[in-house]
């Protein structure tokens, strides 16, 4: 026994089912201030707290970079439509279904009409720009193609913008951490989401298994089988979005 300790009679001890319950409200408290920490409070629109479910991305500043030289890009253009980080397509209508959140949007945003002839518009704009991203995708595509189970990739096809787009582009930002069904998730969500679609691998790994990915859903509409179009969908390096845009 330590000296400086005094030994614990009967009375001092707690019964054990307040001790165990003493001990699980601990780890409970441990466990929610370890969320609030690395996962952060989300406040909806009805004031309710909630947690989010994802860990914070290594892409954040890559996205606080992109959006500026994207804006000024689009501002020598002659483009001055709003560029946003974090967008919600479906901010404020409560939709009963799951609600993707765009890394990076430009609008003008059609939430509430569609915008077709003012994306039509636009595309005419920046000629350059879905040319430059035709051409990164290609070397991308030719490179990390690849084959699946011995049949070759459904070839590449030529842009085909959303005609239904609740933006003008949508830009998802992915790195190696994230799932594959997550980078599927995320090539979904940007060609449903914008005319044009852009996805950014921030490693070659992530570039790899994004280009694989899209070649896997347009094996299967070549083989007719259920499948998401994105033919609105380029797949590019960080390294390369950057030439373009700061090149432009």
């Amino acid at each position: 026994m330590i000296p400086s300790e005094r030994a614990r009679g009967p009375s001092d001890r707690r019964p054990f089912p307040l001790a165990f319950a003493e001990m699980i409200v601990d780890k409970a408290c441990f466990s929610f201030f370890r969320r609030c920490l690395f996962r952060g409070i989300v406040i909806n629109n009805r004031q309710k707290i909630s947690f989010s479910l994802t860990m914070p991305r290594q892409s954040n500043r890559f996205d606080i970079t992109l959006e500026s030289i994207l804006r000024e890009y689009l501002r020598r253009k002659g483009v001055l439509e709003s560029v946003e980080r974090s967008w919600y397509p479906f901010k404020g209508q409560h939709a009963p279904f799951y609600s993707p959140v765009a890394d990076i949007a430009v609008g003008p945003f059609a939430t509430q009409q569609r915008l077709i002839s003012r994306y039509d518009d636009l595309e005419q704009r920046v000629p350059e720009l879905i040319n430059d991203l035709k051409s990164c995708f290609r070397e991308n595509y030719n490179q990390y193609g690849g084959h699946f189970s011995g049949t070759p990739t459904y070839p590449f096809t030529e842009f085909e913008g959303n005609e239904n787009a609740r933006c003008f582009i949508s830009i998802e930002i992915e790195s190696k951490s994230p799932t594959r069904k997550h980078k599927m998730g995320s090539i979904v969500n940007a060609a449903a989401l914008g005319r044009i679609a852009i996805v950014i691998g921030l490693d070659e790994y992530s570039v790899k298994v994004l280009i694989r990915i899209l070649g896997y859903l347009k094996f299967l509409a070549s083989v007719n089988k259920p499948t998401f179009k994105a033919n609105n969908a380029f797949i590019l390096s960080k390294e390369q979005i950057l030439r373009i845009l700061e090149g432009g």
